[in-house]
């Protein structure tokens, strides 16, 4: 079977659960430690490990399109007395979630949120969380949201003093899955496509980046933002991983 005909008529979304359950996205058979599809899962870890320490006694976190609860056990289950509030809209990897905290008794389930983050966000009461946390966590999952801004800033409000927002984004102006999935469009003859893409590769970068949303979370007293650019790999099994990879992303 050619990857048209086993990608055919699936959606962006459908394609990249596609691709995560069978091709990318799935532990290393010869290396445990990394990932198919690319070492971006793992790369940020260290950040990761040096901002929980820093965390208060018997934190709350909220995590945001958890996903399946990876982050748990490569990240979070160290944690001692911590509360993770979790938003994840795909009941099947929510469960999974809940499953994965269950086995550590020193962490437990706070707030369950099973709608997209967006829904959880238009329940707030004129934009006012009803908790907060000392971390959120939005590890690869920004590619998903449709106002970046609104999103960053109802993030924010989430956090208590000293909080951290833990954003976790690929480079698509700049890599190997982002050049690649442009390149099918350009070929493609589709500019409504390519623009789309170009402009939100620009703003994610200006916002994150280049730390430009720090004055649109507090014009006032704007927080500190830390960039660490890392460099990853893109590997696979085969050329048709690598290639699904690649148009399996926005």
């Amino acid at each position: 079977m050619s990857l048209e005909e086993e990608f055919s008529g699936y959606s962006n979304n459908q394609a990249y659960d596609a691709v995560s359950a069978s091709r990318m996205m799935l532990r290393d058979p010869e290396q445990k430690d990394r990932v198919l599809g690319n070492t971006q899962r793992d790369d940020f870890l260290p950040v990761l490990h040096s901002v929980l320490g820093q965390l208060p006694p018997q934190p709350h976190l909220f995590d945001v399109g958890a996903g399946a609860g990876d982050i748990v056990d490569l990240a979070l289950k160290n944690l001692v007395d911590a509360t993770l509030h979790v938003e994840e809209p795909n009941p099947e990897l929510l469960y999974r979630y809940q499953q994965r905290v269950a086995q550590y008794p020193a962490l437990n389930c706070g707030h369950v949120f099973s709608q997209s983050l967006q829904e959880v966000i238009a329940t707030w009461p004129r934009g006012e969380p009803s908790f907060h946390v000392d971390i959120v966590l939005a590890v690869h999952m920004l590619y998903f949201v449709d106002d970046l801004v609104g999103t960053l800033q109802a993030l924010y409000q989430c956090l208590n003093p000293g909080g951290v927002l833990f954003v976790v984004v690929a480079d698509q102006l700049r890599s190997t899955t982002g050049r690649a999935g442009r390149c099918h469009y350009e070929r493609m003859g589709d500019e409504y496509r390519v623009n789309v893409l170009d402009k939100v590769w620009k703003q994610r970068d200006d916002l994150l980046g280049r730390g430009e949303i720090a004055n649109i979370l507090d014009p006032v007293t704007p927080p500190r933002v830390d960039v660490v650019r890392m460099e990853s790999w893109l590997y696979g099994r085969t050329q048709d991983d690598l290639v699904a990879m690649c148009l399996s992303g926005e």
